[in-house]
């Protein structure tokens, strides 16, 4: 269960992203339509909790130190995990689960029939086409492609 901690947590690495991507902290400020305070604040209870330094200032810019770059990289597969959760609730809810796994279902026991009668010819394209549905199946719950069964 995530606490208020991770919470805020969250919130500040979108921000050390938005500093990263704007490539500073006044930038980073409009972009994601708040203070520079706040920004500062976020970061520095990030910087707190890690332990580590994470922005470079200087009078010209501000710049992500190694560890800084470490975990926006952190934060983008974060943000790509959220992605991907989303469109898994997209995938149930529009109901092409189902339609995949009613075409495995008649697959599989059509494989499997004709596995009895020994014919493992057949039962290796059907065998091919159920691993061809999973993959399209796992495809679209990653959101990597816009597959559709036929």
């Amino acid at each position: 269960m995530l606490s208020k901690r991770d919470i805020m947590t969250l919130s500040s690495l979108a921000m050390l992203q938005a500093i990263k991507y704007s490539k500073g902290k006044r930038a980073a400020a409009r972009v994601i339509c708040t203070s520079i305070d706040t920004l500062n604040k976020y970061v520095e209870n990030l910087e707190h909790c890690t332990g580590v330094k994470l922005l470079d200032i200087n009078k010209k810019c501000t710049s992500l130190t190694t560890p800084g770059e470490y975990i926006v990289n952190i934060a983008n597969q974060i943000e790509k995990c959220l992605s991907e959760t989303y469109n898994v609730k997209n995938f149930y809810q529009s109901g092409e689960l189902d339609k995949f796994n009613n075409q495995i279902k008649l697959f599989s026991s059509k494989m499997e029939k004709y596995t009895q009668k020994l014919d493992f010819e057949n039962a290796m394209k059907y065998r091919n086409k159920i691993r061809e549905l999973e993959k399209a199946r796992f495809a679209i719950m990653s959101g990597e492609t816009s597959q559709k069964i036929s």
